[in-house]
């Protein structure tokens, strides 16, 4: 079975750009748009919520909250990362 090249518009759906796959990776592709992974895509979006939420300084915070907030802000802040010279 020769390899036909299709395009990948899901990336491009997501602010990527559209791009070549083959025929299998165009299958992995496809698993996705299942209801399941609707609803994983749902949960992902979900629980960004409740972290951006958590890492906003302005509001009050319980302990937990806290932690978990300024680690996820701490992971999402690339410049400082950069900076720091971690990979």
């Amino acid at each position: 079975m020769t390899e036909v090249p299709v395009i990948d518009l899901a990336a491009a759906r997501h602010g990527g750009r559209a791009e070549r796959l083959t025929c299998a990776r165009a299958i992995d592709v496809a698993k996705g748009w299942s209801v399941y992974g609707k609803l994983a895509d749902e949960n992902e979006q979900f629980l960004w919520g409740i972290l951006e939420e958590a890492s906003n300084p302005n509001r009050e915070r319980n302990a937990s909250e806290q932690k978990i907030g300024d680690y996820f802000q701490a992971c999402m802040d690339e410049a400082r990362i950069e900076t720091l010279g971690a990979t």
